[in-house]
């Protein structure tokens, strides 16, 4: 009798866990199709070539004159993006919203790679869907909030929300 419930328990459980599993890769194959929309829009507005998933890039987009590298990075909207130097980028986020401070932190190692590239083409980082602050370090006491069409090192950053934006002020 105690197996038996047990077992139903056990069913119930995997029934949500295999649930949860199809939602959140749903959930995954949505975001990635409503960038690649958006990032294919710009690009046929513009009459210019995309290549995806570049070896150094997700995209590659080619335009008449110059090349833009565009890597995307998905983060809570809630965040906060540091950069503290050239390749190192901290990523805080959390927190209630009045007067908090962000109590979860990372790296964004998975950056280093396209940051640290040597490149003539123009690189882009694109944080998906936003940020609420992306600032830098200026030297080891003062950080500077940066613009939205502001180069930092040798790269822009920009929310996937401005990416239209972004891309109609290149021209």
């Amino acid at each position: 009798m105690v197996l038996v419930i047990y077992v139903k328990y056990a069913i119930i459980i995997g029934i949500l866990v295999v649930l949860i599993v199809l939602i959140l890769v749903i959930k995954k194959i949505v975001t990635n199709k409503k960038i690649k929309q958006e990032i294919e829009n710009i690009v046929n507005k513009n009459n210019w070539q995309l290549e995806i998933k570049n070896s150094d890039c997700d995209y590659l987009i080619k335009t008449e004159n110059k090349n833009i590298k565009i890597v995307v990075i998905k983060i809570p909207s809630n965040s906060s993006v540091t950069i503290n130097s050239k390749t190192t980028w901290c990523l805080r986020w959390g927190g209630s919203r009045e007067g908090r401070s962000y109590p979860n932190q990372r790296y964004m190692n998975e950056l280093i790679k396209f940051l640290d590239m040597k490149s003539e083409d123009i690189k882009l980082i694109v944080l998906y869907p936003e940020y609420e602050k992306l600032q830098k370090y200026l030297n080891e006491s003062e950080i500077a909030l940066v613009g939205e069409k502001e180069k930092v090192y040798d790269y822009y950053v920009t929310k996937f929300n401005n990416l239209d934006k972004w891309f109609s002020d290149l021209n």
